[in-house]
């Protein structure tokens, strides 16, 4: 089991931030919960749900995570479902 914490913010009127805790079993699945929101006053907007992974060649590949509070909207999001690409962690030794 593998675990991301993600903290993301763009400052400014029309910003926003993120912030996720994701868990990734070795099946490939895996779950996350967190808050996203806009600045333009909207606030918060807590998610959580399930997730799926991919490790190919060193870069790990997570989708299925929802963000509707970005853009100052609530559900549905305006914004279609992020990926996140990033190296993926090395092996124990």
């Amino acid at each position: 089991m593998y675990q991301i914490e993600l903290s993301a913010n763009i400052s400014g009127h029309d910003g926003g931030g993120v912030w996720l805790w994701i868990e990734l079993d070795q099946s490939g699945t895996g779950d996350y919960k967190g808050s996203d929101c806009g600045h333009a006053g909207q606030g918060g907007y807590p998610g959580s749900g399930d997730v799926t992974w991919t490790d190919t060649g060193g870069t790990l590949t997570l989708t299925g995570v929802a963000l509707n509070g970005l853009g100052g909207s609530r559900p549905p999001s305006p914004f279609p479902t992020p990926t996140a690409t990033t190296p993926a962690p090395s092996a124990a030794t």
